[in-house]
């Protein structure tokens, strides 16, 4: 930056107020910026003299959205005043740095020659493009690190065929660093990429044994064969939570209290599976936002219903209640409506909170953002919060509710033990399959997953996904609901077109 003053008059710059200038300009989180340091370098034969900041600004904690290029077009056109006295920035020189694989080191753990940083431990040495720090000394019109250093170790990338260059919007790196290519939907793990002044490029090699098809189809059969798992078990739930909702409409005898609580736990698993299914179809900002938040409140809902079924069925199996033998039809609807209340209505209010605080900007939550895989939420510690830990929750007050079922039930047993010991045993392995899969466990698989080994991924995608089927042969295909559907349909082939009924037979 230079003033039109002499260079005695300088007011003295401080480090907070060059902070709170450029966070007023691009209107960014102050916690963005680091390592600000200042120097003032000496005055030209017109009397004019530079002061000269650098700093570290970490664009994935920004809310607004800056390429590259912008960002340098902003800080170009900012003017500054200090005591009175205007500074306007003439030169910008910025070095974007971008990089999946990180090492940390301590000031004792490095040393600096010019450009190059050596590692003590290994020898290793890394160009000034490979390092950054938020702790900058400026010595001689030069940056100088100093301070903790997060060093870029990117293996040399061994391309035999060409590299291919991607801007900003064209990818997306995932929470375990590797590339996914927005166009053609390609996953490209981490050492087969590298970034260079701003750009990504990715190494795509050729041979003569392999055409570009077969080596981008090798190199992502490993996301492929997941993904279509995914989409074929979510389909084949969709159509058997169909079957289990029309199945539950046509009967009375099954739209009891239970029947009720599954019908909407059912309902709250459609909706979610079909949104998911859309969330990968590529859609416009605007619908993949809304997408986003739907599927948010619908996920949240159906963790509800099954903590709604976790507590019904406790209560069902822990005591012999005495009821009314032919409730009113007012009880019933009250009973029902409160169950629907309780299941429906938290995740709105929770999900509506979430909404609020990222239009108003109080929290980030970037549903729906452009250049993922999916509409989701787009901010690691948002999506934490508003849905990992509510599972959590959701799933740790089942299992209490399930181990307190499984004691009711092996209690009850154990009164009523006769002859039928074996057959007993078999219809309590069944009742407790059926809790098992209401209740949300399968998902205890995803969070070993990310916490413990890649290995728990089939087994998470396919019994999450296939949710539907399951629930499907568990509670329609019965002997019961077998014999319910065979006399609807008996009934509707035997009645002779000229059958006759009395008064008596209609009331």
């Amino acid at each position: 930056m230079r003033a039109n003053i002499s260079p005695l008059q300088f007011p003295i710059i401080t480090e907070p107020q060059v902070k709170q200038a450029i966070v007023g300009k691009l209107d960014i989180n102050d916690t963005s910026i680091s390592g600000i340091a200042i120097a003032y370098l000496p005055g030209t034969l017109e009397l004019t003299a530079t002061v000269t900041a650098a700093f570290n600004l970490d664009l994935s904690q920004t809310i607004s959205d800056f390429s590259f290029r912008s960002l340098k077009t902003a800080l170009s056109s900012l003017s500054i005043e200090f005591n009175g006295t205007n500074f306007t920035v003439f030169n910008v020189i910025m070095r974007y740095f971008n990089c999946p694989v990180k090492e940390i080191f301590q000031p004792d753990e490095y040393t600096l020659q010019g450009d190059v940083v050596t590692i003590s431990a290994t020898g290793e040495t890394f160009q000034e493009i490979d390092f950054y720090t938020n702790e900058i000394n400026l010595t001689n019109g030069s940056y100088v690190p100093s301070g903790v250093l997060t060093v870029c170790k990117q293996p040399a990338i061994n391309c035999s065929g060409v590299f291919i260059r991607l801007t900003k919007d064209e990818y997306f790196i995932s929470s375990n660093y590797s590339l996914y290519r927005n166009v053609s939907g390609e996953v490209i793990k981490p050492g087969r990429f590298h970034f260079i002044n701003g750009y990504l490029w990715f190494c795509v090699n050729f041979s003569s044994s392999y055409s570009y098809e077969t080596l981008t189809n090798d190199s992502t059969m490993e996301e492929m064969v997941p993904e279509v798992l995914t989409y074929v078990g979510l389909s084949v739930s969709i159509f058997s939570f169909l079957i289990v909702l029309v199945t539950y409409s046509l009967f009375k005898e099954l739209r009891t209290l239970p029947g009720v609580n599954l019908m909407n736990f059912s309902i709250a698993h459609l909706f979610k599976d079909s949104l998911f299914i859309a969330s990968g179809c590529g859609l416009p900002k605007l619908a993949c936002t809304i997408v986003a938040i739907t599927m948010h409140y619908f996920l949240l809902a159906s963790f509800t219903w099954m903590s709604i079924i976790a507590f019904e069925t406790w209560r069902t199996f822990s005591k012999i209640r005495i009821q009314p033998r032919n409730p009113s039809r007012r009880q019933k609807c009250g009973n029902v409506l409160r169950r629907m209340a309780c299941g429906w209505v938290p995740p709105f209010v929770f999900v509506f909170v979430c909404v609020t605080l990222d239009q108003s900007r109080a929290a980030s939550f970037r549903y729906g953002e452009t250049g993922t895989n999916s509409c989701w939420i787009n901010i690691p510690t948002a999506n934490l919060f508003s849905f990992i830990l509510p599972i959590a929750i959701a799933i740790s007050f089942n299992i209490v509710f399930f181990v307190l079922t499984v004691i009711a039930i092996r209690k009850t047993n154990q009164q009523a033990r006769e002859a039928t010991h074996h057959a007993a045993n078999h219809k309590t392995a069944a009742v407790f399959a059926k809790i098992f899969i209401l209740m949300g466990f399968t998902w205890i698989l995803g969070f070993l997953q990310g916490l413990v080994s890649e290995y728990f991924r089939y087994p998470f995608i396919i019994s999450t996904t296939f949710t539907g089927l399951y629930v499907a042969l568990a509670f329609v295909f019965t002997s019961r609901v077998k014999g319910l559907w065979r006399s609807l349909c008996a009934d509707n082939t035997s009645v002779p077109p000229t059958t006759r009924y009395s008064s008596q037979d209609r009331v």
